[in-house]
Formats: structure tokens, C-alpha cells, sequence
């Protein structure tokens, strides 16, 4: 069966051994070696959406979850990530680098990417375009719709309002939306690992063999992991090292944009110096973290999210490839919509719903 893998460590010391390092590559090697593709159609497909969690976002999650259940963070493994298969999405709208849970709502539910500040229309309509987002050929349909037309249910649960843009996209055609963000690094961790607690119930409930999981963000945002701090140091506090120019302690978690600028600068005799964290609340629930550039909210970030999937045709999900690709996907794999599927193998020449 291989070697036996090790996860809840509870010492750093264990990652002194050589030979703890060497057995843990050949239990990956023979996990991936081990697991075959899935190639049964999907009776269901759950798809999980977490907003804005990026990257960086997963890795701090994963570390904070760890510490908070007493083992090394860095060790620990976040419910998705036990997909065996990953992929990366990239996130950008037709008219910008960076996006909004708007008009990546359109791409990963309905497969056509869209305007910024979008929804559920194609990129022929702008910003406030209400005319043209009435007009039968712009609008889009999503995956829950190509399942009802295919008789199946299709629902959608949130945490949020449910006009908020991630799930209007399951529903909406609209050509402006509301903005909204989120600032709050601890909570983002916090609300990340219920994410991954929700997943986990939903594989127990689930039967592996027919049913798809894929776990996705809509965008990321600006956090950052940066500096060097030790091994299992606490990923919502201080920094163990200090900076090489103020000497004063940093965060380990920041983000390059955000509000109250004055919380962490201040001008002294006409020269602008960092704030001591050591005085300020980092690390509380409520906390908010250093930034660089002074904005009114915190902007979403640009980078590509990771796709974890588990379940019938999980391994087409590898790589890296176009946000509005993942709903195409699903449904290959769950025989439904207006593409190509694993009941349906002709190609099809346009997008008709």
C-alpha cells in the first residue's frame, strides 16, 4: 500500500528528518500513480464558489486551521485539497485585467466571459445598458438552467444576499450591479476553513462514483504572504522577523491596497513612518491589516484562482485555461447544455442554450 502518510504533526521537528521527506514524496508518487480517471457521467454536480479566495488566501487558511487544531499549519490540508485533481482559472473580464464577482459569475456558470459589472449577458452589453440586456440574443443562460431544460433540479445556496452578483449569476441579466469587498484578512481565514467544513459534509453525503465536486473562487484579492517568518508562527499575527529598515515588527498577512491608511502610517515631523503593529489589534477576529496603497475599499485581485475537482470527469479540470471553460466542463461530464458532452460527442457550432 506505500509508505504511511503523515499529516498532523505536531512537532516542526518531524520536518527535520530526511527520511520524513523522502517517504512523504513516494506516498504523493503512489497516491497519484493509484487513482485512476473517473469516467462515469455525473448524476449531480456541486459546484462551490468561495468569493475572492485566492491563492494566498487557501494557503493561510490552511495553515490557520492547522494551528487552531494544535498540529503544524503548514502541514495541513483544507478538505479540497484532497482533490486529486487542480487546475488554475484565469479570472480577467473582457474589459479589465482585474475583475468582478459580477462578470466572473457570467463566465464560470453561463461559459461566455463578460463586461465588468455584468451579469448573465454577453460582453455586446456595457455598463448601464439596460436596453441591450433585455434583448433576447444577449442574454446567457446558466449551468442551473441547462440543467432544469434537461430535467433535473438545480439550486443555489448562499451566505450572502442572494442579489449579491455571485449568485445573481445563477439567475440574473443584468448591465450593473452592486460592489462589494472585503478587508477583514482573520475572517476571510475563518470563513475558509467553514468552506471547508461544508465540503466535507457534502463528500460524506455524496457518492464519489457519480457525483462531481468542483471548488473554485470567483476572483482573488490583494493579500499577501510575505517576509520569512518561522515555521507554524501564527499565519494572523506578527511577523517573526522585523524589517530590515524601521525595525519595527510587520504582519505576515497584508494586502497592497485598502482603507484607514492612517491606522498603520503616520506623519511625524513631515515624514511619513509605519505604525508599531505590536500596539495595534492584529490578530483579533475583527482586525484590519496593513495595506500600501490608501483606497476607500480594497480591490479584488488579478491573479488566477485555483479549481479543485473531485468526482466523474475531475481530471479534465488540470491545467490552466479560461474561467468560462469550468462550466463547459461540468457539463460534459453531467450531460448537459449547450456543449459538447460525454453523452453527446459532435461538437457544437454556436451557443444556443
Amino acid at each position: 500500500m506505500g509508505p504511511e502518510r503523515v499529516w498532523n504533526l505536531r512537532s516542526v521537528e518531524e520536518l527535520k528528518s530526511k527520511e520524513f521527506w523522502f517517504h512523504d514524496a513516494q506516498r504523493t508518487l503512489f497516491e497519484k500513480l493509484s487513482t485512476p480517471p473517473n469516467q462515469y457521467v455525473a448524476k449531480n454536480v456541486i459546484f462551490f464558489l468561495g468569493d475572492g479566495m485566492s491563492v494566498p488566501t487557501v494557503t493561510a487558511s490552511r495553515i490557520f486551521e492547522g494551528q487552531l487544531r494544535g498540529v503544524v499549519g503548514e502541514r495541513n490540508r483544507l478538505e479540497f485539497e484532497k482533490f486529486n485533481f487542480v487546475g488554475l482559472s484565469k479570472t480577467y473580464c473582457v474589459n479589465k485585467q482585474v475583475s468582478d464577482s459580477a462578470c466572473t459569475a457570467s463566465a464560470y456558470l453561463s461559459g461566455i466571459k463578460a463586461n465588468y459589472l455584468t451579469i448573465g449577458v454577453t460582453p455586446n452589453v456595457q455598463v448601464n445598458d439596460c436596453a441591450g440586456a433585455r434583448l433576447p440574443q444577449n442574454r446567457l443562460s446558466s449551468i442551473a438552467a441547462w440543467a432544469m431544460k434537461g430535467r433535473k433540479s438545480a439550486g443555489v445556496v448562499t451566505t450572502t444576499r442572494i442579489t449579491h452578483a455571485s449568485p445573481a449569476g445563477v439567475y440574473a441579466h443584468t448591465s450593473n450591479r452592486d460592489f462589494e469587498s472585503d478587508f477583514d484578512a482573520k475572517k476571510a481565514l475563518d470563513e475558509t476553513v467553514q468552506f471547508s467544513n461544508a465540503i466535507k459534509k457534502a463528500r460524506l453525503l455524496t457518492n464519489p462514483w457519480d457525483t462531481l465536486i468542483v471548488v473554485t473562487a470567483d476572483h482573488g484579492h490583494t493579500v499577501s504572504i510575505s517576509g520569512y517568518p518561522d515555521v507554524n508562527n501564527s499565519i494572523a499575527g506578527l511577523n517573526s522577523e522585523f524589517s530590515d529598515v524601521d525595525s519595527k515588527p510587520y504582519a505576515t498577512l497584508s494586502y497592497a491596497n485598502g482603507p484607514e491608511f492612517q491606522k498603520f502610517y503616520q506623519s511625524k515631523d513631515g515624514v511619513v513612518e509605519r505604525v508599531d503593529l505590536t500596539t495595534s489589534d492584529i490578530g483579533d477576529k475583527d482586525a484590519r491589516y496593513p495595506h500600501g496603497v490608501p483606497m476607500s475599499e480594497e480591490t479584488h485581485g488579478g491573479g488566477d484562482v485555483a479549481v479543485y475537482a473531485h468526482g466523474p470527469w475531475a481530471h479534465l479540470f488540470t491545467g490552466v485555461y479560461e474561467q468560462n471553460t469550468i462550466p463547459f466542463m461540468m457539463g460534459y461530464a453531467s450531460c448537459l447544455g449547450p456543449g459538447m458532452t460525454y453523452c453527446d460527442l459532435q461538437p457544437k457550432v454556436s451557443y444556443n442554450p
